[in-house]
């Protein structure tokens, strides 16, 4: 009888697949992917949390609006009076990067509409040379018009009398001033 389970045994251990190495290896990655993203979210959210004003609170946000060196009374409680200079010059380092920066701008400015400034007047300089051009151009334009106009007129006028001077008198007397034609 012994035997007989024993034959069954082994005949139900060789019906059984073998494990495939893929499907293991998958396994694990996906384990490891969905470890991974949850480390990303544990990490994304102790960030959030670090950077919460409400938890961790930064000092330069506990300063008074009325007075930039005032702070609430128990502020520093148990602070060692190393601690509390410390706190005090990083403040003023603070404050005076501020101000270096907002110098910085503003010097950043200056130049910016100094810059401007000189654009606009080389731009009004441009236009104003242009101006002068086209009114030179203008000028020399209508004194042509008017040379060639009085050429005309001349031209007119000497034609008039040559016409003048051909034209002879077909009647005498008192009908001398009809009947002129050009013969």
């Amino acid at each position: 009888m012994a035997d007989g389970i024993r034959v069954r045994r082994a005949d139900d251990l060789a019906a059984v697949p073998a494990p495939t190495p893929g499907l293991h290896a998958a396994r694990r990655a996906r384990e490891a992917a969905a470890a991974a993203a949850a480390a990303g979210r544990t990490a994304a959210h102790v960030a959030k949390e670090e950077a919460n004003p409400f938890l961790r609170e930064d000092t330069r946000l506990a300063v008074s609006a009325a007075d930039p060196r005032r702070f609430r009374p128990d502020h520093f409680k148990g602070f060692p009076a190393a601690a509390v200079a410390g706190i005090y010059a990083e403040l003023d380092a603070c404050a005076a990067a501020a101000a270096a920066a907002a110098e910085e701008e503003s010097k950043r400015k200056a130049e910016e509409e100094a810059s401007a400034a000189a654009l606009a007047t080389a731009a009004a300089a441009v236009a104003s040379a242009i101006d002068a051009e086209r009114a030179a151009r203008n000028v020399a334009y209508y004194a042509d018009l008017a040379a060639a106009a009085s050429a005309r007129r001349a031209a007119d006028a000497t034609r008039r009398a040559a016409d003048r001077e051909r034209q002879v008198p077909t009647a005498t007397g008192i009908l001398a001033g009809f009947g002129k034609s050009l013969r």
